[in-house]
């Protein structure tokens, strides 16, 4: 079964807290970055920072916190309620 690279990288930050540039580099995902982005707009909260080992530099993503699911309201709303003046959704 193939995984999409946005599944790889969540899966690595969900079971080791933190994934590299180097190790994405290696399993053939080369933008990163872009991935990192695309979370923290969907609400996920990454951070980055460059790492120096004695073999020279990474840039480390570490995970700080998980999206909140969205909780559905409990019961819906009528049609009539839903387009009166006014209203907003919450």
């Amino acid at each position: 079964m193939d995984i999409t690279q946005e599944a790889f990288v969540i899966r690595e930050l969900e079971n080791a807290g933190c994934i590299s540039r180097n190790f994405c580099l290696q399993n053939y995902i080369t933008r990163l970055g872009a991935i990192i982005c695309n979370l923290n707009k969907k609400g996920w909260n990454i951070t980055g920072e460059y790492v120096e080992y004695n073999y020279g530099k990474d840039f480390i993503y570490t995970l700080i916190s998980k999206t909140k699911k969205i909780q559905m309201p409990e019961k819906k709303k009528s049609q009539e309620q839903l387009f009166r003046p006014g209203y907003v959704i919450k």
